[in-house]
């Protein structure tokens, strides 16, 4: 019995010592270290990949404060704005609903669904940290965005807390 015994611990030992050892391997791992070690060939057929630094800053409901989130991100050609607002929605824990996001000239125009967050589901101060936390990284991120406008269904942007005309921008760059 004894020996029955210690040959299951030592299956157990192993099974758990080889569930805990496992690595999980990226493309990161697999890429050189240095990229001028990637030959021109490689480069010249695609568009390098945009960098971006960014920072979101946004209120923690939990924790009951403001929280500045800084990473990089990479984009084949340009910035994706969609991706921010994941971001936060992924942050904050809760689902931010977009319809589409327009970028004409100075302006962009975030389009939302009524149906969720921030018009749906959360309270007067939460809906404005995520308007605010929204505008003000997208005017960091792009630069060529003056002013952020908010729309709910293509119509003014009417919440039980927050009104704003879609002719109004909710937001702008400072001189």
């Amino acid at each position: 019995m004894k020996k029955f015994r210690f040959v299951i611990a030592s299956i157990l030992l192993l099974f758990i010592f080889a569930l805990t050892s496992c690595e999980k391997t990226t493309a990161t791992d697999i890429a050189p270290k240095n990229t001028a070690d990637v030959s021109d060939i490689q480069l010249s057929d695609k568009n390098e990949a945009v960098k971006i630094n960014y920072t979101i800053r946004y209120y923690d409901v939990i924790e009951d404060r403001m929280i500045e989130y800084c990473d990089v991100a990479s984009f084949e050609n340009q910035a994706e704005p969609i991706f921010f607002i994941y971001k936060l929605s992924e942050l904050m824990q809760t689902r931010i609903g977009v319809n589409s996001i327009n970028i004409s000239g100075n302006d962009m125009i975030v389009d939302f669904s009524g149906d969720s967050a921030p018009l749906n589901g959360t309270g007067a101060y939460e809906e404005s940290c995520i308007l605010d936390s929204i505008s003000d990284t997208m005017l960091s991120v792009f630069d060529n965005v003056e002013r952020i406008y908010f729309t709910e269904d293509g119509k003014d942007y009417e919440s039980g807390h927050i009104s704003v005309s879609k002719d109004t921008p909710y937001a702008q760059r400072r001189p």
